[in-house]
């Protein structure tokens, strides 16, 4: 004889409508359309906090470049150009380097990380640093830019806490897409409209903002407009 069959229980579930899941999934659309944007400005604003904190380092090793060197500004490089540059002239008074890629090969080189701007991609960083120096203040060879001699704090005098030394800055006409650029070239932004800057100029890494290093040592973020307003007085020794 047969044992009984058991009866399976009844289940009051469903499942779902092809017209629930289609609902369920443009619910959940929306709400990433909504919440990412939100969440990659929250990870482009860290990122430029960062940037800042960067350049605020490099002002603690200026200073102490600056102390050991009665008070005066290094070159940007050498008059050979293979030299003596501005980031390495700083790199005992910040931290040790690390390994990045470069911008046009990838291929690795060492810096101080102060150096290397995290608003800028992978393989767009320069090999002597993505912040510029401006060329008012870190003198150069013969056919530089604007100064070929050595500038003093005390020259400065009250233009110190408004005069930029060191900002974000990027190549605008050698590398597409621009990479950094270790310095500002001052005489072709000051004496040329904004949209007809050659060389190395200010960089706003997409932010509508530029971050600065002032010759003081003391760091502000500047409006993009506001900037390239006051770009004379903010770059030059005598505006």
């Amino acid at each position: 004889m047969l044992p009984p069959r058991r009866r399976l229980p009844f289940s009051n579930h469903r499942a779902f409508t092809l017209v629930e899941l289609v609902v369920t999934v443009a619910i959940v659309a929306l709400l990433a359309a909504l919440i990412l944007p939100a969440f990659r400005g929250t990870q482009t604003r860290a990122k430029q906090i960062k940037s800042l904190a960067n350049l605020h380092a490099i002002g603690g090793g200026l200073g102490l470049y600056l102390t050991e060197n009665q008070n005066t500004f290094p070159a940007s490089c050498n008059s050979a150009y293979t030299g003596g540059f501005w980031t390495e002239s700083l790199a005992p008074f910040l931290p040790p380097p690390i390994t990045v890629a470069k911008f046009d090969t990838g291929t690795k080189f060492q810096i101080s990380p102060v150096f290397v701007d995290p608003l800028l991609p992978n393989n767009r960083h320069h090999p002597l640093g993505d912040y510029g120096a401006n060329s008012d203040i870190f003198y150069g060879p013969t056919g530089w830019p604007v100064t070929t001699t050595p500038v003093s704090a005390a020259a400065l005098g009250g233009r110190l806490s408004k005069v930029v030394a060191v900002m974000t800055a990027e190549d605008a006409t050698n590398v597409t897409p621009p990479c950094g650029s270790w310095f500002i070239n001052r005489k072709g932004i000051v004496t040329t409209a904004p949209q007809s800057w050659t060389g190395s100029r200010p960089g706003t890494r997409g932010m509508d903002s530029y971050l600065c290093l002032f010759a003081d040592l003391h760091t502000e973020i500047i409006q993009k407009d506001d900037f390239q307003q006051r770009r004379g007085d903010l770059l030059s020794l005598v505006p």
